[in-house]
């Protein structure tokens, strides 16, 4: 029983115990000690870096509002944060660049290394739907098409449609450039899109986008009531071009900078 073990004998036993299982605990203690001290250590060194990170980009935007050349800077940004928010800000920008210098080419290479390189999906998204109106300014309208079927922000799903509407009446898929302005109405709904996107859908002729219907059997001769219908409609044509502007990335900026 315990309470009658000598201490000679209680001694043993705590020695026999430590030689068991002391060296472990040792071992425990200083991994527990140490995956502390170094979960710090690595917590501030990523909001040091955060901090650099959000300066230089911060020096790369004051001196393209400035009109001073940033090639440098962005070159900075790009080997010292090569995986961050703000080297996908700086690609949009440069990209950005290229399309109003209509070097449509390179402003399509920048867009796919923000695509690759965006680890944000909002932030790829918004690189996918840029490319892809670039790639329909370079009238590749299946690279295009392809761009957009991988945009997945529900967010993006009435600019989606509507590019695609674009696309598909440029390449004269009418019937698919209904469907899609379409699709963009009834996710806009009302407002000052919607009113765009109505004229869109009324420049598409109605009988053109009926799949062929139409050619298979001789057209009826129009009531008087539809064609008083037909007069009251009014006419409405949209040119199909690119007229928006590409989406400023300040929201987003911000709620990058804060994540980091």
């Amino acid at each position: 029983m315990a309470e009658y073990l000598s201490d000679e004998e209680v001694t043993e036993r705590l020695k026999r115990w430590w030689s068991e299982n002391g060296t472990g605990l040792l071992v425990g203690i200083v991994l527990a000690i140490g995956g502390v001290v170094g979960w710090r250590w690595f917590d501030g060194w990523r909001v040091e870096r955060a901090e650099a990170a959000s300066d230089r980009y911060a020096e790369y935007t004051e001196a393209r509002a400035a009109g001073e050349d940033v090639t440098d800077v962005a070159a900075h940004i790009a080997e010292e944060f090569p995986d961050s928010a703000y080297r996908v800000f700086t690609l949009l920008h440069q990209a950005r660049d290229a399309v109003e210098g209509e070097e449509w080419e390179s402003a399509a290479d920048l867009l796919r290394q923000s695509v690759d390189i965006a680890s944000e999906s909002v932030l790829q998204d918004v690189a996918r739907v840029r490319l892809a109106r670039v790639l329909h300014q370079l009238e590749r309208p299946e690279d295009a098409l392809a761009v957009l079927r991988e945009v997945d922000g529900q967010g993006f799903a009435a600019t989606v449609a509507e590019l695609t509407g674009d696309i598909e009446l440029r390449r004269g898929a009418l019937p698919a450039a209904r469907a899609a302005y379409q699709a963009a109405l009834d996710e806009t709904g009302a407002g000052q899109g919607g009113v765009l996107l109505r004229l869109k859908l009324a420049s598409v002729p109605r009988e053109a986008a009926d799949d062929g219907a139409a050619s298979e059997a001789p057209a009826p001769a129009p009531s008087e009531e539809a064609a008083a219908d037909d007069a009251d409609e009014p006419a409405a044509t949209v040119d199909s071009e690119e007229t928006e502007e590409m989406e400023e990335t300040g929201e987003m900026e911000e709620t990058a900078e804060a994540d980091e």
